[in-house]
């Protein structure tokens, strides 16, 4: 699992304003300077991994079943 997260340390730079009203456009902006950042690393990640090979690698361990709760 990937998280992505979009860190404003300067307003200005986004020229939307910093009132509350103004929250919107901000995370308008932040989520297409989000979205554009995976487009790159998805271009980047089919450049560079030969075709088929996420497909091919081992799945995750399957955990056990949880047992019975312990008593105390």
């Amino acid at each position: 699992m990937l998280r992505f997260e979009a860190i404003v340390h300067n307003t200005k730079t986004l020229k939307t304003g910093r009132a509350l009203e103004k929250f919107p456009d901000i995370i308008a902006r932040l989520a297409g300077m989000a979205g554009r950042f995976c487009t790159m690393l998805d271009c980047v990640d089919t450049g560079f991994i030969p075709g088929g090979l996420l497909d091919e690698l081992p799945l995750p361990p399957r955990s056990a079943p949880p047992g019975p709760a312990a008593s105390t």
